[in-house]
Formats: structure tokens, C-alpha cells, sequence
């Protein structure tokens, strides 16, 4: 169409309006871009719904108290693990007990639970 070089009067409206396109400096990428703006908004709640699904899965796991006192439960551990290492290697006269250390924390964590079930 562009290469047309006759009289444009007695073309059709529809081949006079591409035409006229066709002489618009860079009009595919205006075209392109009328047509992802106008599937835009599709692609945006496509988006939106699986960004408001991870976000709402990360603030449960957040929010979680289960997972609240696991990770206290290990931080406890770890710190039992930190005074052992650091007393084998101070030839510490003090021994830690590792298995009753676990066993008060576990103790700890069913009393908290008993407590989480009687309210």
C-alpha cells in the first residue's frame, strides 16, 4: 500500500484510511502499543491474582504461630548446641546434658500448647 502513488480520491474510505497509516512515522509500534494497552488490563488481573495468592501465602507463613515456636524451638536448641561447643572447646568443667536440655524444651513447648488448648 505504501508504495501507491495515485490519486487517493478515488480509493475507498478503508484504503484512503490505511493509507493515511501508512504515512505516520513509526505507526507499527503505535500499534503495537494500542494493542498492549488494550490487553493490559487482562494481563493485569491475570498477574494481580497470582501476586495477591504469594502475597497472602507469605503473610500466613508469617503469621504463624506454629512456625513462631518452631523457630523459637531451634533457636533455643541451637543456643544449648553454642554453650556445648564452646565448653568442649574451653575444656569447660561444665557438661550439658543434651538430651534433658531437648527434654525441658520439649516439656516447655507441650505446656505452652496445654495452655494455647485450655483458651
Amino acid at each position: 500500500m505504501s508504495q501507491y502513488h495515485g490519486s487517493r480520491v478515488s480509493l475507498t474510505p478503508a484504503s484512503r484510511l490505511v493509507l493515511n497509516i501508512a504515512d505516520i512515522d513509526n505507526y507499527r509500534l503505535l500499534i503495537d502499543g494500542l494493542r498492549l494497552l488494550c490487553d493490559f488490563k487482562n494481563r493485569y488481573e491475570r498477574l494481580k491474582a497470582g501476586l495477591d495468592a504469594k502475597v497472602d501465602g507469605c503473610n500466613a507463613i508469617l503469621n504463624s504461630v506454629s512456625l513462631q515456636r518452631f523457630a523459637h524451638l531451634m533457636l533455643q536448641v541451637g543456643n544449648i548446641l553454642n554453650k556445648v561447643a564452646c565448653c568442649l572447646s574451653a575444656d569447660c568443667p561444665v557438661v550439658f546434658d543434651l538430651h534433658r536440655h531437648c527434654f525441658v524444651l520439649q516439656q516447655t513447648e507441650d505446656q505452652d500448647s496445654d495452655k494455647n488448648s485450655e483458651k
